[in-house]
């Protein structure tokens, strides 16, 4: 393997952490947006108001959306930190046929 391989590497694993990055914001946001109609049409009906089903079916599913974005934003953080610490490039010098010598191990 060559240092272009290395560079390209490191770039696409920095590409992949931050997407996940972006995915875990933004399934945040929307849990945030889902869980406070959930908790809106809640409080409603637990305080004796008659509440709308449409809304809490509604943001229901727009929680567990936002649920699963950060869920699979976790998971791609994960995996591109996982391929980097087995990918990473390590030295040491070590015996070879004909003295010592410096080993790159990628």
């Amino acid at each position: 393997m060559n240092l272009n391989y290395l560079a390209k590497y490191k770039i696409v694993t920095k590409i992949k952490i931050s997407t996940g990055k972006n995915l875990n914001i933004a399934g945040s946001v929307v849990s945030c947006v889902g869980a406070f109609f959930v908790g809106y049409d809640l409080g409603t009906r637990l305080g004796g108001g008659k509440g709308n089903t449409a809304l809490l079916v509604g943001s229901g599913g727009v929680l567990a959306g936002g649920l699963i974005l950060c869920y699979v934003g976790e998971s791609k953080m994960k995996k591109a930190l996982t391929l980097y610490k087995n990918n990473a490039v390590s030295f040491s010098i070590s015996p070879t046929q004909t003295g010592v010598g410096l080993c790159f191990n990628f």
